[in-house]
C-alpha cells in the first residue's frame, strides 16, 4: 500500500510538474517581452449625428463633441529621437494642418517636424463613429551620428511642418502630404520637392497602395521647393498646390503639373473651394487679408496676409 501511495504521489506531482511548466514559462515570457501595446482608439464622447440632433432646433450655435482628445491615442514614451523637445502632441501643437475625407465623415492627422516631434505616425477623427484611433505607429529613426546629423525614419516620411499642405483626394480616396520642415532632434531638414501619398485604408488597396502604407512620389517641380504650402481640391479632382511664391495645379492620377500663378501669398495659411467666386479658389491666411486674381488664369482667386502671425 506504502508503495502505491508512493508511487500516485510521484505521478500527480509529475502531472502537475508538466501543466505548471508552460504557465511558468508564459509569465517569464511576459516578463521579458515588450509592455501591452499602449491605446491605440478611444470614443470621443458625441458623434456628428448626435450633434446635429442636438442643434437642428436652434438658429445656429456650438456643440461639444469630445471629453476624449488625441493625446488618449498619442504613442507613450517614444524614444528620444522621436519625441525631441515637444513630443507627440506636436501631431496638433505643431504648424500642422490636417485632411478631410468629406465623405466617410473622416479627419486624418500627420505631423510634428522641426525639433518638436519626429513620429511620423497617422491618425483618424471618425465624426459618424465618433472615435479617435491611431492608424500607424512612428517609424523607427536610428541615433544620430556625425555622419548622420538629421536620420530619418527607416519607412515612410520624416515627420514635418505641414501647415495647409496635406489633403484628402476624392479622385485617389488617398491623403497626400507636401513637408514644409522635417524633424531632427538638433536642428531641421528642409525637404527638396518631396510629396508624399498615403492609404488611410486599414483593409483595402487604393491606388496602388496596401492598406496604411506610405509611397514617395516624383518630386514637384523646382518652383513648388520653397515652403509654406495650402492644398485645395478642386470638383474635378485636380489638386490646387500653392507655396510661399507660386501656384500649381497637380493631377493625381497623370502625376502632371501646371503653373497658374505666381507668389498669391507669403506666410502659413490654409485654402478652401468656394464655388460662387470665379472658379472657386480662395487661399486666406491670418491678418490683413487681400485678394489677387492669377495673371495665367482668371478662375483662381487667391488671397494672403501681410505682417505675419496674430
Amino acid at each position: 500500500m506504502k508503495r502505491f501511495v508512493s508511487i500516485g504521489t510521484i505521478l500527480f506531482s509529475a502531472i502537475a510538474v508538466v501543466l505548471l511548466f508552460p504557465l511558468k514559462t508564459e509569465a517569464l515570457a511576459q516578463q521579458k517581452g515588450p509592455k501591452p501595446v499602449d491605446v491605440r482608439s478611444v470614443k470621443i464622447g458625441k458623434t456628428l449625428i448626435d450633434c446635429y440632433n442636438e442643434l437642428k432646433d436652434r438658429d445656429g450655435g456650438w456643440c461639444k463633441m469630445g471629453r476624449a482628445p488625441i493625446n488618449h491615442v498619442l504613442p507613450k514614451s517614444p524614444s528620444p529621437e522621436i519625441n525631441m523637445v515637444t513630443g507627440p502632441k506636436s501631431v496638433i501643437s505643431a504648424w500642422n494642418g490636417a485632411a478631410f475625407d468629406n465623405k466617410n465623415l473622416k479627419m486624418y492627422f500627420h505631423g510634428g517636424g522641426h525639433r518638436d516631434y519626429g513620429g511620423n505616425g497617422v491618425y483618424e477623427l471618425d465624426l459618424l463613429v465618433g472615435k479617435w484611433t491611431r492608424l500607424t505607429d512612428p517609424s523607427y529613426i536610428p541615433p544620430a551620428s556625425k555622419e548622420v546629423r538629421c536620420p530619418v525614419p527607416i519607412s515612410g516620411p520624416p515627420a514635418s511642418h505641414t501647415y495647409d499642405g496635406i489633403i484628402f483626394s476624392r479622385v485617389t480616396q488617398t491623403i497626400f502630404v507636401i513637408p514644409s520642415v522635417y524633424g531632427c532632434h538638433r536642428g531641421s531638414l528642409n525637404p527638396k520637392g518631396d510629396l508624399w501619398e498615403f492609404n488611410p485604408s486599414e483593409t483595402g488597396m487604393r491606388n496602388g497602395l496596401s492598406p496604411l502604407s506610405w509611397r514617395h512620389r516624383k518630386q514637384m517641380p523646382k518652383r513648388m521647393f520653397p515652403k509654406y504650402y495650402r492644398t485645395v481640391e478642386y470638383p474635378n479632382g485636380d489638386l490646387y498646390m500653392a507655396n510661399a511664391h507660386n501656384e500649381w495645379v497637380f493631377n493625381p492620377k497623370k502625376d502632371s503639373w501646371k503653373r497658374i500663378g505666381s507668389r498669391p501669398n507669403y506666410g502659413a495659411g490654409t485654402s478652401i473651394y468656394d464655388a460662387s467666386r470665379r472658379g472657386g479658389l480662395v487661399a486666406a491666411s491670418r491678418r490683413d487679408t487681400f485678394y489677387k486674381t492669377s495673371s495665367n488664369s482668371k478662375e483662381v482667386v487667391s488671397a494672403g496676409c501681410r505682417g505675419g502671425w496674430s
